[in-house]
């Protein structure tokens, strides 16, 4: 029955699957070769990824669940049982792809909360049990709350403090159409800033370690403006991206630095290559995507 009403409910909830089916699967293909050959700086040591993000976002509450999981084994609670079995059987299942992030592990963490609040509860009665002081017995709870929501809190405060009054690509985009010189050849990099193509001549790229600097030139790009979305994922890890950081040092040391704008993640760095601002022939272009097979992220 469980297993009628999972196919049921897909496909009311996704009806182009049977409508659109090759569709479908060439998507589905699509997306379980992208998850088990690699996304740069999104993958390898799934399982020890996964477990290490649940414990920074949400701490004791998913120790709580994995406690109520095991009472639910012995007390042979089945509705528990059933969830938790879930839950763990897809942190299992993710984990043995290359590739991990946190969007791949969120359906199952509803359900991990779920059992974490029916553990909670469990260990909040056995407590009020033991305990004898009233006071002591309300304040239980409270304590049990905060313990369960110090990591979230803790993550929400930091969010809050450290993000900027204005977003550095924000930032970038505005100094761009203040200062640089209209019709001007601007290569933009993935996660970076806007440039209005009404104004400029702007080629989007995936990433832009995928040429030499000379190729730039010889391209006729005046500036590049580079986004830490992209390059800083290879820095993060230099030692499985050495190509990728070698080929962005590359390029920061062969062009000037003309503005950069701190951002956090989302650094945006604009350089100027040298060659002519002004490419009358060049013209407008699609997004590039070249792709380095083994991308990375750093700040020299």
């Amino acid at each position: 029955m469980a297993a009628l009403i999972t196919v049921a409910a897909f496909v009311a909830a996704t009806p182009y699957a049977l409508l659109e089916w090759r569709t479908f699967l060439d998507g589905l293909q699509y997306q379980a070769r992208h998850y088990s050959t690699g996304h740069s700086g999104q993958e390898g040591d799934a399982a020890r990824w996964y477990l290490g993000y649940l414990w920074g976002t949400h701490g004791v509450a998913m120790l709580v669940a994995v406690g109520e999981a095991l009472r639910a084994l012995v007390t042979r609670q089945r509705t528990t049982a059933l969830v938790a079995g879930f839950a763990l059987g897809y942190l299992f299942f993710v984990s043995l792809f290359t590739v991990r992030n946190p969007w791949t592990i969120m359906p199952m963490i509803p359900l991990a909360l779920t059992v974490a609040a029916s553990g909670w509860g469990a260990l909040a009665r056995g407590l009020a049990v033991r305990v004898s002081s009233p006071s002591l017995k309300r304040g239980l709870p409270v304590l049990l709350a905060l313990a369960l929501l110090g990591a979230p809190a803790v993550n929400a405060l930091s969010a809050i403090t450290t993000a900027p009054d204005v977003d550095s690509r924000v930032l970038a985009a505005g100094w761009v159409a203040d200062h640089l010189p209209a019709g001007s050849r601007i290569a933009v990099e993935s996660y970076s800033a806007y440039a209005d193509p009404e104004v400029y001549q702007v080629q989007g790229f995936v990433q832009f370690n995928t040429h030499a600097p000379e190729w730039y030139v010889e391209q006729g790009y005046a500036y590049l403006v580079f986004g830490k979305g992209m390059y800083g994922r290879f820095y993060a890890d230099p030692e499985r991206y050495p190509d990728e950081v070698a080929a962005y040092d590359a390029l920061f040391a062969a062009f000037e630095l003309v503005r950069a704008f701190p951002g956090g993640d989302y650094d945006v760095r604009i350089y100027a290559t040298g060659a002519s601002a002004q490419r009358p022939d060049a013209g407008v272009g699609p997004l590039v995507h070249e792709v380095a097979e083994q991308p990375a992220e750093h700040l020299p």
